[in-house]
């Protein structure tokens, strides 16, 4: 909490506690305002009447040089991204609000992402917090021994 006086531009929308705390009242924006001596600060906050609880999250992704194209790969929990042209593939997915996936892609048994030199790459994270569109190249394919992180191709 920092001390100083609060105000809000619209407390029909947006109340401000003198701890500062925000209460909703009803949809809309309002601008709250701290002041402490001769220093202010204002931000602009939206209240909505709810939030959904599931988001849409849209996958795209390149394979930079695909020998042998895939009909489709998979990302994040079983996502699977549908082949929509040579070294494309995308798919969308409702997934609970506020859900964090870590991954690599694989297209299939034994077939991971990998650097070009064949080597595991870190994992992907998504924190699905609204609705998104994340765009992704995978260098290369490796086999199941990428997983591991012994690299290999």
């Amino acid at each position: 909490m920092l001390e100083g006086s609060y105000t809000s531009s619209h407390p029909d929308v947006l109340q401000v506690r003198p701890n500062g705390e925000l209460v909703p009242v009803g949809p809309g924006s309002a601008l709250i305002t701290l002041t402490v001596g001769e220093l202010s600060a204002t931000r602009r906050y939206t209240v909505i009447p709810e939030l959904s609880a599931r988001v849409e999250v849209c996958i795209y992704a390149e394979v930079e040089h695909e020998e042998e194209p895939a009909e489709s790969i998979y990302g994040g929990m079983g996502m699977k991204l549908v082949r929509t042209g040579m070294g494309r593939y995308e798919g969308c997915y409702l997934v609970p609000r506020d859900s964090g996936f870590s991954f690599r892609f694989t297209r299939g048994f034994r077939r991971f992402e990998t650097d070009k030199s064949g080597m595991p790459v870190a994992n992907r994270v998504i924190r699905a917090a609204d609705n998104m569109s994340v765009h992704y190249r995978i260098q290369s394919w490796g086999s199941s021994t990428a997983k591991a992180g012994t690299g290999g191709k």
